[in-house]
């Protein structure tokens, strides 16, 4: 027997059966067996660190992107800004180039002295003789110089100032207060003429002096000129300058008749404001006195609602002309002994008034179809429209003392050719009128703070449709009186003249012209 060892089987000696077999080493060994569960936490691990950074930079990129998004964004609406702000320098500079060229820069040599501007300025009241000669279509008509400028024989300050308004008009917006033209006084009626003949009068807003006509008033009416503030001790208004005192004197007349003080302008498609001071009222010479609170059953001319021409005149002989049922005496204790001649403030046609022989007795202009306006004495007032008189009250529209504002706006017919003539009776039944209008409202507080020469007017910018709107404001009361009635009332005149007049049947009475202005109105740009 050799010394080699010899195996188990070899030697016969295997293992007895169901013994275990002997205990072998891994080839990795025995750590490697121990490291399978951890390597299956570090990979997890590092999934998990893999997709936190995933979800960083997602975080990072998306923030990101949202910053470019709001930078263009910001930029979107800097582009808008400036569009707009581009747009609106667009609009600026077309409201100022407007249609400018060479071709429309106008050169004028106006009485010697030389002017220039632009067609557009010259042609903004385009219904205007002024807008028909610079049109474009006339211009090899106009008389021009040796330099080539278009010669106008006007007065070159009056018309430099026309000019300087039409500017200013087409620069201004429309909310901008109009202003007046304004010229030395002694050139106001010059200023007048201009407007009138270039066809503006509807447009320009001027002070004018207005007198008591000496041709149109009564021969019982005594005329006096005056120059400084008024003696009624009125603070409502400046007066200054020339003026006309209108008196009634003694004699003339009879039962029904006033004395008429017309004034000197008569009015045409124009919107004017007259102020009147009563400086002497013997009718309604204290304020609040009996003569507010008379009894309803004293005397008025109520019956003045009849529907013929002789009833009118009965009701106007027993109510305006105070010789009768009107006289003191039926009062209170307080009337006795004291006058109650009534006054009369309105307007009529120059025509007719003209036409009235007022030095024959009972001549009375409120008979007339075309006189519209009011009258009124210390126990009532009342309204006349074409010649009819109509009860308002029994408390005098006006005393001594007051300020009163009278705004015609005689507004030019559409079509005077083609309009029928509406009789004064259908006038009169036809036309409106607000009676009252409440203290302190409306067109009456508008007129008491024109007095200082403020734009706008009584009744506002009233008229159009050819139509007559009529208004009395009473600056003490802040109360507006309104009439409208047609402007055929002399069957079918296109171009009536009207004429502001006040009627006086009391002997001492006194009233005085305190200003006149023409209330104008804004044309409309190009543009609007």
């Amino acid at each position: 027997m050799d010394g080699t060892p010899k195996s188990a089987a070899a030697n016969g000696t295997a293992p007895a059966s169901g013994a275990a077999p002997p205990a072998t080493s891994s080839i990795f060994g025995p750590a490697a067996a121990a490291a399978g569960p951890s390597s299956e936490a570090t990979s997890a691990a590092a999934a998990a660190t893999a997709a936190d950074d995933l979800a960083l930079q997602f975080a990072k990129l998306t923030e990101a992107v949202d910053a470019k998004m709001k930078a263009l964004a910001e930029r979107e609406r800097s582009m808008a800004a400036a569009a707009v702000r581009l747009s609106a320098a667009n609009e600026r500079m077309s409201s100022v180039l407007g249609q400018s060229g060479a071709s429309d820069v106008i050169r004028l040599n106006v009485g010697g002295t030389a002017l220039a501007t632009s067609r557009r300025t010259l042609t903004l009241v385009p219904d205007s003789l002024l807008a028909t000669m610079f049109s474009g279509g006339w211009d090899d008509h106009l008389t021009r110089d040796p330099t080539g400028a278009v010669f106008l024989d006007y007065d070159p300050h009056l018309f430099a100032a026309l000019v300087n308004w039409l500017r200013g008009c087409d620069l201004a917006g429309p909310e901008a207060p109009l202003a007046e033209v304004r010229v030395e006084q002694d050139r106001q009626e010059q200023l007048l003429v201009l407007v009138d003949f270039l066809q503006l009068q509807r447009h320009v807003p001027c002070r004018f002096t207005e007198i008591f006509s000496p041709t149109l008033s009564s021969p019982y009416i005594a005329l006096s000129d005056s120059t400084g503030g008024s003696s009624s001790g009125s603070s409502t208004t400046t007066a200054c300058g020339y003026q006309t005192v209108a008196r009634r004197t003694g004699g003339g007349g009879g039962s029904g008749a006033y004395a008429v003080a017309a004034a000197a302008h008569s009015h045409f498609d124009t919107h004017v404001e007259v102020v009147l001071e009563v400086e002497r009222f013997g009718a309604g010479r204290a304020v609040g006195a009996a003569g507010a609170g008379v009894a309803a059953g004293a005397a008025a001319p109520a019956a003045g609602l009849g529907a013929d021409g002789g009833a009118n005149r009965a009701a106007a002989g027993a109510g305006p002309g105070g010789q009768g049922p009107q006289q003191p005496g039926g009062g209170s204790g307080a009337d006795e002994g004291r006058a109650n001649q009534p006054m009369f403030v309105g307007v009529m046609c120059r025509g007719q008034l003209a036409g009235l022989d007022q030095s024959k007795r009972n001549t009375n202009a409120t008979w007339e179809s075309t006189c519209h306006g009011w009258w009124t004495h210390r126990r009532s007032g009342s309204k006349v429209q074409g010649g009819r008189t109509r009860l308002l009250g029994h408390t005098p529209l006006w005393v001594e003392g007051d300020t009163l504002v009278l705004s015609l706006d005689a507004a030019r017919r559409s079509d005077p050719a083609g309009a029928q003539a509406v009789p004064a009776t259908a006038a009169a039944s036809t036309s409106t009128s607000a009676e009252t209008a409440p203290s302190g409202a409306g067109a009456g507080g508008g007129a008491a703070g024109q007095l200082g020469g403020g734009a706008g007017g009584a009744a506002g910018q009233l008229g159009g449709g050819g139509s007559v709107e009529l208004s009395l404001t009473n600056c003490r009361t802040q109360e507006t009186l309104r009439l409208r009635f047609s402007p055929d009332a002399l069957g079918g005149a296109s171009e009536e003249q009207w004429v502001v007049m006040v009627g006086m049947a009391g002997v001492g009475d006194c009233v005085r012209i305190a200003s006149a202005r023409r209330v104008g109105m804004r044309p409309l740009r190009p543009q609007d």
